[in-house]
């Protein structure tokens, strides 16, 4: 097992681990024989430890194990196991992490979109200017500082639509708000399930209750609970 360990100086009775759409708390310590059988935790792209006022996040970008003892972070870079394959891990490997010491809490500090944009950098492609656009712009602008994230854009599987999948990413009751470029030609907006099924009435979803599309400021709005994942699908005038 090869690791890479941080020694912060942060005293915290519990380090937080990014998981799928959501945060864990996982204990520093080993009071308990249930402390002790946590000593590896699974996590996806950052893992943080913090006290009032200040705090560590460590960023990686395929590396799924982590552990906190007290104040020392670890990263499991490699397993090299026997079984079941007993050529794991060998040879050249490629990945990246980063430390990002940071101010306040995690929410705050930014560490979510931080650990984003390190995963996902920005690609420089050269292209052609066209005269008939006049500046740069988004598709699909979010408010900055936004404890909502928009985690995936994709055609709709069926219909002249474009799905969008939000997250709330602190764990607390919110309402997500995007601005949504004109050139889409977005004519309304509906919840829908994972398999993009919409039903009004459905609890699990919310429904489209509570969603709200402005055509003149092309703002749509839903209510979004703690970790919650919503899907919105946006009708538009052309298939795209």
């Amino acid at each position: 097992m090869l690791k890479v360990e941080f020694a912060t100086g942060v005293r915290a009775m519990n380090a937080q681990y990014e998981t799928q759409y959501g945060i864990v708390e996982r204990p520093t310590h080993r009071n308990t024989t249930y402390d002790m059988a946590k000593f590896e935790v699974c996590v996806h792209r950052w893992f943080n430890l913090e006290q009032p006022g200040m705090g560590v996040a460590i960023f990686n970008d395929c590396k799924y194990g982590a552990s906190t003892s007290w104040g020392t972070m670890r990263l499991s870079l490699l397993r090299s196991s026997a079984s079941p394959d007993p050529e794991a891990d060998r040879g050249k490997q490629v990945f990246k992490y980063a430390v990002m010491p940071h101010r306040g809490n995690l929410r705050e500090a930014g560490v979510i979109p931080a650990a984003a944009a390190f995963n996902s950098p920005l690609m420089v492609v050269p292209t052609t200017a066209n005269p008939a656009v006049e500046e740069c712009t988004s598709f699909f602008q979010m408010e900055q500082n936004s404890k909502v994230i928009l985690d995936t854009v994709k055609q709709a599987e069926s219909g002249n639509a474009i799905v969008i999948r939000l997250y709330e990413s602190w764990g607390s009751k919110t309402i997500a708000e995007v601005k949504v470029s004109p050139l889409l030609g977005v004519t309304a907006v509906s919840s829908c399930n994972l398999l993009e099924e919409c039903d009004a009435s459905d609890d699990e979803t919310g429904g489209s209750a509570g969603v709200t599309w402005d055509s003149t400021s092309n703002i749509l709005k839903c209510p979004i609970k703690p970790f919650q994942v919503r899907t919105l699908v946006l009708a538009t005038r052309k298939k795209w």
